[in-house]
């Protein structure tokens, strides 16, 4: 096994219990990430014009995209590792690890060579900016460094080395908005942004890769570069990519989209819309984060996945409840939020935020689930994707006909229930034999949640909105304490890998 493997093994299994220190240095990870959009659009907000505010927020539309990919090298490396493992052929490990990340950083180059051709000329047709091409290319840099920077702490995470991987994560945050009030008070304006990505995503890289070469395996070792295994990576790489890229176009084409069609005003509203949906999905990843190995774990020690659903429900019921209690806490004290976050009120089109944060919440399940599908090594989605960007692009110019601003929201939804969320969802079920009525039982108790919500949102009227949050964290924290406590009377019940 590789170093530290069988010494911090069982966190991947513990989402509540004696390891609890790990779900605190995961939320701390997580929180921190949430903290640094919210802090970078608030800075964004106070230091810019309309029109450069309007780009600002457009580059906050990049991170999805690099979410996604985060996707595919925390998902991938966890679960091929684990199938060596089991093995038991710890060279055929430092092999994989070494191979993964020499021909990634190839793929990410040649991905990122691809974008430098095609983005800046999109932009300087739908921008007027002269700086725009130059704004792209270097946002361009950035993301390819971030998403090295995320392939590498992927190995981390799945060699076992929890603590330095979410410590790593948690210090690029910091350092990816630290710079930005320095910047943009030296007249830097919107390049502020890509810059302090870059600086981040560097300075976590050098440190990333020493500890790799020093604790797992060398990384630049030629002789543990496989041809066969550098195959299998660019195959399933391939297919993620295939499968991702559509989805990857539907989050960055709409913002543009709404800029192009409708203006700055609404810009910012798509804007902040999906920066706090951004955090809430951020959140709501660390149960899968923690979970995803030890699903993994039980999906090959169990041949095929007969009964390896043990994980799989507590992941779900977690993240069902996280994501019900806070994204209902956004819509019905939003005004409070934004009020708190940007320090000024920001008029909000209620019905296209309604859909909006449906339209997240089922994209949030249907992540989770793939998530644990692709740590088995599944990752033909493509067709899926394809289809839902098509469907999305397609639906866009009727529905905003139809609908107005809420059009954009409603497309997504639409896009969302007819195709990944309904086919992702099914392939994962059949593939873990877990029945659907037992899958959405896992939710039950999220609707009673956001029904309590609703509720408190009454209070609003009799002592302010504040009360309400209060009511709301107080609501999310006790559905929380109750899956603690099912957990530990279940303990016993459900099949252990």
């Amino acid at each position: 096994m590789i170093m530290g493997t069988r010494r911090w093994a069982p966190l991947f299994a513990i989402v509540f219990g004696k390891r609890s220190w790990a779900l605190a240095i995961s939320t701390t990870s997580a929180v921190s990430m949430v903290l640094t959009g919210l802090i970078t659009s608030r800075l964004g907000a106070r230091n810019l014009s309309a029109e450069e505010l309007q780009l600002w927020f457009l580059m906050l539309g990049a991170l999805p995209f690099c979410m996604l990919l985060d996707l595919g090298a925390y998902s991938i490396v966890p679960g091929k590792m684990s199938y060596y493992g089991q093995a038991g052929e710890p060279r055929r490990v430092r092999e994989y690890v070494a191979t993964f990340f020499q021909t990634a950083m190839g793929t990410i180059a040649a991905v990122a060579a691809l974008a430098a051709l095609i983005v800046p000329w999109i932009g300087g047709r739908w921008f007027s900016a002269a700086e725009v091409g130059t704004l792209a290319m270097l946002l361009i840099v950035a993301i390819a460094c971030r998403v090295a920077q995320n392939v590498l702490l992927g190995i981390i995470f799945a060699a076992g080395h929890i603590p330095m991987e979410k410590t790593l994560k948690t210090v690029g945050s910091i350092a990816a908005v630290a710079p930005m009030p320095f910047l943009l008070s030296h007249g830097y304006s919107v390049f502020a942004m890509p810059w302090s990505w870059l600086i981040s995503s560097t300075f976590v890289l050098t440190i990333a890769a020493r500890h790799i070469s020093r604790r797992i395996t060398p990384l630049f070792d030629r002789t543990l570069f496989s041809a066969s295994l550098s195959r299998e990576v660019l195959g399933t790489s391939g297919k993620f990519l295939v499968a991702a890229l559509p989805g990857m176009f539907i989050y960055n084409i709409l913002p543009y989209r709404v800029a192009h069609d409708f203006g700055a005003a609404l810009t910012v509203q798509i804007g902040l819309a999906a920066q706090i949906s951004m955090g809430v999905t951020l959140l709501c990843s660390i149960p899968t984060s923690l979970l995803v190995k030890r699903i993994a774990d039980e999906y090959f020690a169990r041949s095929g996945g007969e009964g390896s659903n043990a994980g799989l429900i507590r992941n779900v019921r977690i993240v069902s409840v996280l994501s019900s209690g806070a994204l209902a806490t956004v819509f019905v004290f939003h005004e409070q939020i934004f009020q708190l976050w940007l320090g000024k009120h920001v008029p909000f089109d209620t019905r296209f935020l309604l859909l909006y944060l449906v339209a997240i919440w089922f994209e949030i399940q249907q992540t989770t689930l793939t998530t644990s599908l692709v740590s088995t090594g599944y990752v033909n989605f493509w067709r899926v994707t394809v289809l839902s960007a098509v469907l999305t692009v397609v639906a866009y110019t009727p529905f905003i006909r139809w609908f107005g601003f809420c059009g954009v929201a409603l497309a997504c939804l639409v896009a969302q229930l007819l195709t990944c969320h309904y086919w992702n969802t099914r392939q994962t079920l059949r593939t873990f034999g877990l029945p659907v009525l037992a899958y959405l039982r896992q939710h039950a108790i999220s609707a009673l949640l956001v029904a309590l919500i609703a509720l408190a949102g009454r209070a609003e009227a009799l002592a302010g909105g504040v009360l309400g949050l209060l009511l709301s964290s107080g609501l999310i924290g006790l559905a929380l304490i109750t899956l603690f406590l099912d957990r530990r009377h279940e303990q016993g019940t459900l099949p252990r890998a």
